[in-house]
């Protein structure tokens, strides 16, 4: 998400969940005026019903108005609930207004407001039946403001930006377990940059984050951080760097140093580079709430708490490297990157059965865990607008706790686009197959909005793959698309039984065979 907006990542699980289709679909450069509307318009499978706005007035380079919007609506998950038990839908709607001034008096005004709303229920499976069991709702509403300018040779930046989040699970079978959260998170952030001579400079930067949060599960909890750094940054012809250090603080918890550099060796056709980051990462309120979700403990008249995190637990440094290289060679390109992450220590939930025969989720933590891999991306133009495209991410031994849940992940991908009849139309189709392989024993539960590692359930299913199959025509201002997707498993590698839902992050989201939609979108200038 594009500042001066923040999005506090306690109950933020859901990255795409604050994204529009057509982000990209209108250009914000240029210095000319104008006036844009993109109506955007989809139907599929599951009964998909979404509609998207996107109006744009551009008054000069850099100062614009635009306003986003998004209403979609959808069956139950996959469709497999039986109609007759009402198992309803996702109502989803996205709202976004920004605001940027142009460089009056060396200065710039950037101003957001959005706001998410989303209802959905969760299927709940019992004895191979699929019910609603529970119905879940979420409203965020995200404000910001941040000024650039220059005082001197001094350039700086400050953001300021609130987050309010109010997450909502009823309750509508026995056995599903019914809370509510609130949080509300606010953020300032400045830097500011000195240059000394040419190619060199002096930055300065401060970040203060305070998160409060209110629960009839978890408790109330808060949370505040600050972290101020400084450093060095270098320009040249094929080297840029830039490298600074400073402390990090939470409290209540821990202190330590804080670093991070960035190296970029650029070349004529290749360029290498070097990421380091050293910093506190402080742990969503699941991890440092009291326990809910009480059960009967068959031994004793008491009830226990089937969740269990830890009110006690250390906030953790992570420290991350990235390092790669970028290829260039005529038609073709290629990143390839490898990463290591470390968590100090590193807390995760994990299922366990005890003695009574009660399932159990507690928080664990290892003193030390890191996780190692690679990233890679190519592309080639083998033929007039033809494109082949793989890329892909893989992870080297990883163990619990990481949220991942395959070790490996690809796309091949092939891309055809040719102008038709005396360039009127323009044709595209993109045809792409991609697979998971290394499924792990991550597990993510909708209704406690928490994820966590089950070593106790076999899966079934340790590859699997899909092919997409999209084709889209431009004539004028008018775009239409057709997707279809097969979500079965093209390549499997089951160890007996059914294939279940094992392909899913939970399991309570049954798979889908098919998914199709077709979607008309109309682009107005002026």
């Amino acid at each position: 998400v594009t500042p001066p907006l923040h999005f506090d990542g306690n109950f933020a699980h859901w990255p795409a969940r604050y994204r529009f289709p057509f982000l990209s679909g209108i250009d914000l450069e240029g210095s000319e005026p104008s006036f844009n509307t993109s109506l955007w318009y989809r139907m599929g499978d599951y009964n998909l019903d979404e509609l998207s706005l996107d109006i744009l007035s551009k008054a000069s380079e850099k100062r614009y108005t635009r306003f986003r919007a998004l209403k979609k609506n959808f069956e139950d998950y996959h469709g497999l609930l039986d109609p007759l038990a009402r198992p309803g839908g996702t109502v989803q709607q996205n709202y976004r207004f920004d605001h940027v001034t142009g460089k009056s008096k060396g200065g710039q005004w950037q101003i957001a407001s959005a706001f998410y709303l989303t209802t959905d229920a969760i299927p709940y499976g019992a004895y191979g039946i699929w019910e609603k069991g529970a119905e879940r709702s979420e409203k965020i509403i995200s404000n910001g403001i941040s000024y650039s300018g220059n005082r001197g040779s001094v350039k700086y930046r400050v953001e300021g930006s609130s987050f309010l989040q109010r997450y909502r699970t009823k309750r509508l079978l026995e056995g599903v377990t019914q809370w509510s959260a609130d949080l509300m998170s606010n953020r300032l952030h400045a830097i500011g940059e000195m240059p000394v001579r040419r190619g060199f400079s002096l930055f300065l930067s401060g970040t203060g984050r305070m998160s409060v949060f209110n629960s009839d599960s978890l408790g109330n909890q808060s949370l505040s951080f600050m972290g101020v750094s400084g450093g060095i940054r270098m320009r040249a012809s094929a080297l840029e760097s830039r490298a600074g250090m400073g402390i990090s603080a939470v409290s209540p918890g821990e202190m330590t140093p804080n670093f991070h550099g960035h190296f970029r060796l650029k070349g004529e056709k290749s360029e290498l580079f070097l990421d380091l980051r050293h910093d506190l990462f402080p742990l969503p309120f699941q991890f440092t709430g009291r326990p809910f979700l009480f059960v009967p403990d068959s031994f004793t008249p008491t009830m226990v708490p089937a969740v269990r995190p830890d009110s006690g637990a250390t906030v953790p440094t992570r420290t991350v490297m990235r390092a790669g290289a970028e290829m260039r060679w005529g038609r073709a390109s290629g990143e390839v990157t490898l990463f290591a992450s470390q968590a100090t220590p590193h807390h995760y939930f994990e299922s366990t059965t005890e003695i009574a025969g009660i399932k159990m989720i507690r928080l664990n933590s290892d003193q030390v865990l890191k996780v190692t891999g690679a990233m890679w991306d190519s592309r080639i133009n083998y033929f007039r607008d033809w494109f082949l495209s793989l890329r892909g991410i893989s992870l080297f031994g990883s163990e619990s706790g990481w949220g991942n849940l395959f070790d490996h992940q690809g796309e091949v991908a092939l891309r055809f686009r040719e102008h038709l009849f005396q360039k009127r139309m323009d044709a595209r189709i993109n045809l792409s197959f991609n697979y998971w392989s290394g499924r792990t024993s991550f597990v993510w539960d909708p209704i406690l909005n928490m994820g966590y590692t089950d070593a106790t359930t076999a899966r079934s299913h340790n590859t699997a793959g899909i092919i997409t199959a999209e084709f889209k025509a431009v004539i004028s201002s008018v775009e239409i698309s057709y997707v279809l997707t097969n979500v079965q498993y093209v390549m499997e590698r089951a160890s007996g039984g059914s294939p279940g839902t094992t392909f899913s992050a939970s399991p309570l989201f049954p798979p889908a065979g098919r998914l199709a939609y077709f979607s008309v979108r109309l682009n107005l200038n002026d």
